[in-house]
Order: structure tokens, then C-alpha cells, then sequence
């Protein structure tokens, strides 16, 4: 009898895994549970047909005021996206494995970067199929605004308004888009969040590892007409143009501070989607690359960027005011117990330019300004709190906001080996002064000749003409074909040598450097005018007058140290509980070059 059969149904059958184990624990087990909690889960959903599955994929939230937010069936097809690039890079890991425990298995699903890098049709040290990724993503992004925008206003942005009238159209058409919006912003926070979460590291790795000449757009956090324009200005002056994503931070923090924020992330959406040709043009290496910085998650949960940025504000402020303050707390007891000694020595340095203004606005007028632009732009609750603060700490308060910004643009320059660009005079009066801080620390330390810095003007007076006002179109081809690709190896050339000079080699790299762009301006002109003539025969006269405009302005900044302190090494001098950095001689400078590209000549 211990060997008779038995009915199937009471044999039991162990479907555990192999290793009495399950994937979740080898993946912690392996090290990789972070690659397992983001690709495993929910591709399990979808193929077991979880509710999670189906709700993404065929359901739709109801918009209808006398419902319960209830979900319906979708009337289109859900855009699941693309995972073509997940599963290329889990089975490369998979094969670092292999090549782990077979040394010289080399084989890959991505191309080598030294087979990549002699392609032709590839971007300069990106491989291929990255590169194809790359611009599938950003497709992928433009997509979902561009979806998002005609669900809130039913027109593409394009046909919506002109670059300067998108103010005036929305509050024309605001009977017709106040029904669509909440659909349209629950469409918008749905399906950018799943494509932050898929996409959002490596967008920003992507970044990272482009060649070529970069710039990184910052000095402000929003996105208007003159951004937009000072970007467009630059696309034949840099490989690619990094812009930090103008629409997380309106996904990634709830910014109960700002008023008119449904409008205002409707304008970020607006001005951006003028650049989706670039996206969609198919050339070598992407112009323009829409990254996620994750500025206000960093800046609200993130201790050690907090920290940075207060560090940084207060080296800042104490080198000007003339004061050395070691925390933040330390210079708002000194703001409020002096107030009125804060505030001369804010207004004799021109610290303070408030939004609209301009630098040199007596400091009365300058606040009375930002007031304003707190009473327009700001919750009521925000309005609220400010307004009973102090004169001393709202001044404060100003300062801080424009400085902030620059902590975060020079971070993505020194983290994304890039150039930062910036669009208006308020924010590169600020990054001047930032400027002037690194070099008279370099100078206080005995690394950096005062005459040295006197060189530098030698590239602001040098008179410049530009390839900047071209219409998107346009822009597309002259890239395609590859044009001004000189000017931007050159000084490319010029950067690279800035960045890896050491700090004993400023004053002599430094000259090199301002003549090199210098003389690099003025073969430009020379160049341009060919270009010019080029395509004037091409489009005829009218069509392309208008491509000559004013350049931009050149800025090298010299060491600048925005990283938090750690325990003191030799060569630091200590600042009661934090560490000032002094550079050794040896050590590379990594300085960098700053770009004014205004849309209009001040």
C-alpha cells in the first residue's frame, strides 16, 4: 500500500523556487534588489494581469464632479512606453557577470565606446545604441507633453500663442481650458511620474556621459521667452545644450508657496514644446537633452544638499558683507540684531536685484519690487508669512532665492562636466559675483595672480557677431550639415584645458586661455559670414537677415568649491565646526566657463 498511486489531486506539488529561495531574496542577496524593485514588480503585474496592470493600461480616472472619482474605461490606447532600453542594460549586467566569472567575455548588447566613438553617425563618445535610446526617451517625454497640452488648452503649442503672448491667451481662453484641466493635470502628474521613475536616472547618466562641447542651462528655474531664446541662440556654439527639466518640479513637490502654479506649469509645458523639432529631427547628437535635476526633492529631503547650500550662501554673503558667518543661523542673528548695517552693506554692494529689476537699483526700490512680485506670484499663505517679516529677513530671504539657483547650476556644471549658460542679467550678476569669490580665494591663498584675472576682460572686449536668431527650422539643417562645427571643437579645446589646469598653473593658463577664445571670436567672424552667404543663396535674402546677431559673454570661474566639507586635511584651514577647502598646487582647478547668452544686447 505505501506504493499504490494516488489521485493526482492529492499529490502535492512544491512550486517554491529551485533554491528554496525566492527571486526578491537572491536579489538582495546578489546586491541588485534595486535593479529587482525597478523592473521586476511591475512587469509581474503585467504579465500575472494584476489590478495594477489593468487599471494603468485600460482605465481612465472619471472627471465628473457628481462621481466619486471612480475610474472608466479608457477611450484610446494607453502609451505603456518603451523598455527596449531596460532590457538592454539588464542583460549587459548580465553579461558583466559572465565576463566576471569567464574573464574576456567582452561581448555586449551596447556597442563599445571605442567602436562607437570612430562612427561617424555617432555623437562623440556616446555609443549608438545608447544614443538611439537616448533620443527614443526624449521622444518619448515631448510626447507626453505635447498630449498633456492639447488635452488643457485643445490647441498643439505651436498653433497656441506667440513665444511673448502665451499670458494673454490663457487668460482669453480661460472659460474654454478651466473644464479641461483637471483631466488634462491628472493626465499630466499620472504619466510623468511613472516616466520619472523609469527614466529618470538615466536621463540624468545620459547627461553625464555625452561628449563634446556642453552647456548646462541655470541661474533661474523657470522657462520663458528668453530662455527659450538664449538657448536657440547657442545651438550652433555647443554639442548639446542641457536644460534641468521645467516640469518636475511642479510633479515632485506640491510648491504651496507659489501662486498660479496650474498656469505656470502650463507655461513651462508651453515654451518647451517649441523645441520639439530639435527632438525629432534625427541628428548625431541630440542639440538640446530635458533632464531631471530633482532640485526640490534634494533641496526639501535631502540633508547633505541642504547643507551644501546653506554653506554656500553663507561663503557668499560673508565675503561680501565683509563678515565671517560660519552658519546660517549665525547671519540671520546678525541680520536681525543689525538690521540696519545689513542692509547698507547690502545696498553699497548691489546684492540685492529684485525680479524685473535691474543691477544698481537702490535697495528701497528693490524691495519694494520684490513685495510686488511676492503679492503677484505667491500663495496667499506665503503672502502671509512675508509680510510679517522684518525688512532685514525678507531682504534675506531675496537674497538666498537668487542665490540657491547658482548652488544647483554650478553642481550640474561640475557633475555633468559641462558649461553653465545663463539667459539674463539679474542671474549672471550673481554668478559674477560667485566669481569674484573663488578667484579672491584663490588670490587670499596665494594661487592665483591678480593680474592673471585682469586678462580675462581681454574676451569681453572683443566685439562679436553670431549665428543666434535662426528660425528652429533652419537651426535643424545647419546642424544636420554640421556647420560652425569648428568654432565649437576649438573651444572645446579651450575648456578642457581650463578645467584640467592645475591650481599652480592658473596664472599661466589662464592669459592662454582669454587669448585662444579671443582669437577664436574674431576667425568667427570670418566663418559666419560664409555660413551666412551659404544659405542665403539657399533661402533667399529675407528668410535668413535676421541670423546675425550680438554674441554672447565669456566668464571663466576659477576653482569654484561648492562641495560640503569633511574632516580637515592638510592644507584646510578650520572655521569652527566646518572646514574651509584650500586647493594644493597639484590639484586640478576645475574651473569653468561661464556663458551670458541674452536674448536682446543689454
Amino acid at each position: 500500500m505505501a506504493n499504490e498511486d494516488r489521485w493526482l489531486e492529492f499529490v502535492s506539488i512544491d512550486l517554491g523556487h529551485w533554491a528554496a529561495t525566492d527571486l526578491r531574496k537572491l536579489s538582495e542577496d546578489s546586491g541588485v534588489k534595486p535593479d529587482y524593485d525597478r523592473l521586476y514588480p511591475w512587469t509581474s503585474a503585467f504579465t500575472h494581469g494584476n489590478w495594477a496592470a489593468v487599471r494603468n493600461s485600460c482605465f481612465d480616472l472619471c472627471i465628473n464632479p457628481l462621481h466619486r472619482l471612480h475610474r472608466r474605461l479608457r477611450s484610446d490606447t494607453a502609451d505603456l512606453g518603451d523598455v527596449v532600453a531596460d532590457a538592454c542594460e539588464l542583460v549587459d549586467k548580465i553579461l558583466d557577470t559572465v565576463d566576471s566569472l569567464y574573464p574576456g567575455f567582452t561581448q555586449r548588447v551596447t556597442l563599445p565606446e571605442s567602436r562607437a566613438t570612430s562612427t561617424s553617425v555617432s555623437a562623440p563618445g556616446v555609443p549608438a545604441p545608447k544614443l538611439a535610446a537616448l533620443a527614443t526617451v526624449q521622444r518619448e517625454f515631448f510626447e507626453i507633453l505635447d498630449e498633456f497640452f492639447l488635452r488643457a488648452t485643445g490647441d498643439p503649442a505651436e498653433d497656441f500663442a506667440p513665444l511673448d503672448s502665451f499670458g494673454e491667451r490663457v487668460r482669453a481662453e480661460a472659460q474654454k481650458i478651466g473644464p479641461r484641466a483637471p483631466q488634462a493635470y491628472m493626465y499630466a502628474h499620472e504619466t510623468f511620474g511613472s516616466f520619472y521613475k523609469r527614466f529618470g536616472s538615466h536621463l540624468y547618466s545620459e547627461a553625464k556621459s555625452l561628449g563634446g562641447l556642453k552647456l548646462v542651462f541655470g541661474g533661474s528655474s523657470q522657462l520663458h521667452k528668453s530662455q527659450f531664446q538664449a538657448v536657440r541662440k547657442m545651438l550652433l556654439y555647443a554639442d548639446s545644450i542641457l536644460i534641468p527639466d521645467p516640469i518636475l518640479p511642479w510633479i515632485e513637490s506640491p510648491r504651496v508657496e507659489e501662486g498660479f502654479r496650474s498656469v505656470r506649469f502650463l507655461e513651462a509645458a508651453f515654451f518647451l514644446l517649441h523645441f520639439k523639432p530639435l527632438v525629432e529631427g534625427d541628428l548625431p547628437c541630440p542639440p538640446i537633452l530635458v533632464f531631471p535635476s530633482f532640485e526640490k526633492s534634494l533641496e526639501e529631503r535631502d540633508p547633505t544638499t541642504q547643507a551644501r547650500i546653506e554653506i554656500f550662501i553663507t561663503r557668499v554673503l560673508s565675503h561680501f558683507l565683509g563678515r565671517q558667518f560660519e552658519t546660517l543661523e549665525e547671519l540671520q542673528r546678525f541680520v536681525t540684531t543689525q538690521q540696519a548695517d545689513f542692509m547698507r552693506e547690502v545696498d553699497e554692494k548691489n546684492l540685492l536685484v529684485a525680479p524685473g529689476g535691474h543691477v544698481g537699483q537702490p535697495l528701497r526700490e528693490a524691495l519694494n519690487q520684490y513685495e510686488a512680485e511676492i503679492k503677484q506670484w505667491r500663495s496667499e499663505s506665503y503672502q502671509t508669512t512675508m509680510a510679517e517679516l522684518p525688512k532685514g529677513v525678507l531682504l534675506l530671504n531675496g537674497l538666498i532665492e537668487r542665490l540657491a539657483p547658482h548652488y544647483h547650476l554650478l553642481e550640474n556644471a561640475e557633475e555633468l562636466s559641462s558649461c553653465p549658460l545663463i539667459a539674463l542679467h539679474a542671474p549672471w550678476h550673481y554668478y559674477s559675483l560667485i566669481s569674484k569669490l573663488f578667484a579672491a580665494r584663490l588670490q587670499a591663498q596665494g594661487s592665483l595672480d591678480p593680474q592673471a584675472v585682469v586678462a580675462l576682460d581681454l574676451i569681453k572686449k572683443t566685439p562679436q557677431k553670431w549665428l543666434g536668431d535662426i528660425p528652429l527650422a533652419h537651426l535643424v539643417e545647419l546642424l544636420s550639415n554640421r556647420e560652425n562645427e569648428h568654432f565649437r571643437t576649438r573651444l572645446k579645446e579651450l575648456v578642457s584645458e581650463l578645467r584640467k589646469a592645475p591650481v599652480a598653473n592658473l596664472n599661466r593658463i589662464l592669459p592662454d586661455i582669454s587669448r585662444g577664445i579671443a582669437s577664436l571670436l574674431q576667425e568667427h567672424d570670418t566663418d559666419i559670414h560664409a555660413i551666412h552667404e551659404k544659405y542665403k543663396s539657399r533661402y533667399g535674402e529675407t528668410h535668413v537677415k535676421g541670423y546675425l546677431t550680438t554674441g554672447a559673454t565669456y566668464m571663466p570661474t576659477l576653482a569654484p568649491t561648492i562641495r560640503l566639507p569633511v574632516q580637515p586635511r592638510v592644507g584646510q584651514v578650520q572655521l569652527g565646526e566646518e572646514t574651509e577647502p584650500t586647493e594644493t598646487p597639484c590639484d586640478p582647478a576645475n574651473s569653468l566657463l561661464g556663458v551670458l547668452a541674452p536674448a536682446k544686447p543689454s
